[in-house]
This record gives C-alpha cells, sequence and structure tokens, in this order.
C-alpha cells in the first residue's frame, strides 16, 4: 500500500522537527547553488519544508504532496511531485490564502526550486522564500486551503483541496517542565474534533543526541489524550529534550494518472528536561 507511505514521511518529519535546534521555519536560501547529489536535493525539500519533511525511498513512493503547516505561528505551503524517480516540474503552483470579509480571496504563488541532479533538473515549491513570516491561512477545522497547479508536461494542471485543521493548543507538557523517564508522558490537547480523519501525533527528541527519540502512537483527534511509554522514553539520555506535538490530516486525490496527497498540520513544539 503506497498511502501510508506519505502517512509515514509526515510522522518522520514531526520527529525530526523536535530536533532542529528550535527552528520552526526553514532556512531556504535563494543562493542555493544550481546542481548538486540527490543528498543535497534531500536536504533543500527538508529546508523547504517548515517540518522538515523527509522524502520516502523513490524505490516505494510516487505518492506527491501538498501540504499547508503552522508551527510555532507561522502558516506555509510546500509541494512536491513525485514520480517514483524524480521530484517533477508542475508548472506554477498556487494556494489560496484567506481574504477579510468582504474581500476576494487571495491566490499566493509558491516559490518553484529546483536542482540539477546527475543532469536531471528536480523540482519543488515552498512558500517560505518569497513569504518567510508566513501566509494569511487560516486553520479552523472548517476552510479548505486550495492549491492550483498550470501544470506541465509531466503533471496535469488541476485545482484540488484539502479542509484544514485547527490550531493546535497543547495542555501537557508545560514547556520548562521535568519529567521522570521512568513514568509514561501523558499529552493532552484542547478543542479535539470529531472528526475521524484527523489525527494526532507526538514525538520526544533528545537535545543531548537527536537520533534518539521516543514517539506515541497515532491516535485519533477527539481523544484529546496520549502517552510516550516509559519503556521508549527509557532509551532517550537524560537532559534536555523538544517534544513536538501534531495534529494533521491526509487525504487522497488522484489528478489525472498521478496520486496526490493534500495535507493540513498544525504542530506545537514544547522544550522540557528529562531525568
Amino acid at each position: 500500500m503506497r498511502k501510508p507511505i506519505l502517512a509515514l514521511a509526515l510522522l518522520a518529519a514531526i520527529a525530526a522537527l523536535g530536533g532542529c535546534g528550535g527552528k520552526a521555519t526553514s532556512f531556504v536560501s535563494v543562493d542555493w547553488p544550481p546542481s548538486g547529489s540527490a543528498a543535497d536535493f534531500d536536504t533543500l525539500v527538508a529546508r523547504s519544508s517548515a517540518t522538515g519533511y523527509v522524502r520516502p525511498t523513490n524505490a516505494i513512493s510516487n505518492v506527491s504532496l501538498l501540504t499547508t503547516i503552522e508551527v510555532a505561528g507561522i502558516r506555509s505551503a510546500f509541494a512536491l511531485f513525485e514520480d517514483g524517480l524524480h521530484a517533477l516540474d508542475a508548472g506554477t503552483v498556487t494556494v489560496r490564502a484567506h481574504a477579510p470579509v468582504g474581500a476576494a480571496s487571495v491566490f499566493k504563488t509558491l516559490d518553484r526550486l529546483q536542482l540539477s541532479v546527475s543532469g536531471t533538473i528536480e523540482y519543488l515549491y515552498t512558500s517560505l522564500v518569497s513569504n518567510p513570516l508566513g501566509l494569511n491561512l487560516t486553520f479552523d477545522g472548517v476552510e479548505h486551503h486550495v492549491f492550483t497547479a498550470s501544470g506541465s508536461t509531466s503533471v496535469p494542471a488541476f485545482t484540488d483541496s484539502v479542509r484544514s485543521v485547527a490550531t493546535l493548543f497543547v495542555g501537557n507538557p508545560v514547556g520548562g517542565s521535568t519529567h521522570a523517564r521512568s513514568s509514561d508522558l501523558e499529552i493532552t490537547w484542547v478543542n479535539g474534533s470529531a472528526d475521524t480523519t484527523v489525527y494526532v501525533v507526538a514525538a520526544v527528541v533528545s537535545q543531548v543526541d537527536s537520533s534518539k527519540v521516543a514517539m506515541a502512537d497515532m491516535v485519533r483527534d477527539g481523544g484529546e489524550y496520549t502517552t510516550v511509554p516509559a519503556s521508549r522514553l527509557a532509551l532517550l539520555p537524560a537532559g534536555a529534550a523538544r517534544v513536538s506535538v501534531a495534529r494533521w490530516r491526509v487525504v487522497y486525490h488522484s489528478e489525472g494518472a498521478r496520486l496526490v496527497g493534500l495535507a493540513s498540520e498544525s504542530l506545537v513544539l514544547r522544550n522540557i528536561t528529562l531525568n
């Protein structure tokens, strides 16, 4: 099944965000070199997404991704069109931003970044170069975020949307708190939705050794509760850690012969100490 692969990639990005030194947004540079390696392109992809998106391996995924992201008050959009081998040109890609009552909606054009890898140009789309302070997108669980791609010889033109998730408000853990690794870490949030397509996942990432990650099981949003088991926390070293909690939704649509995942994510970061 290829659909869950995209969800797993989003979860990997959520875990990676906890180890990014507190930077919720990317550090994309318009001066990125015109050519590089496949690893360079993967790095550019991660830096172009506010969550540090981790690409699924080409051998197992040809699912394209269009996502809106809210983290630390910054709202952005990101798109990557995959065919299992390369990241494709989709022409001009826009996202519809919220407008004041009575005003027309505003379509923001995403920056198209490209890198030549072994003679093939790889493409990605991000709002973070031209709009580093964020887009005026509404995250309320009601408004749809609408993407439009003008298309190319590789990707058909289309317009599609994903319903936003509501901004996540985390109750526990409290930032600056201390937690014993010998006990489960309770994660709670408010304004959970009865919508069964919305999920929450959490990760604790050691800031002593960022390769050490303890994940909570993914749960539906309406329960407003999950835990990171002590058995997983025990594998992390004592000291500073960052908790990443994400509310997200992914829907899959076919655009021509291409499978596209449209996602909306709202994330909260909390710094804690493990002892």
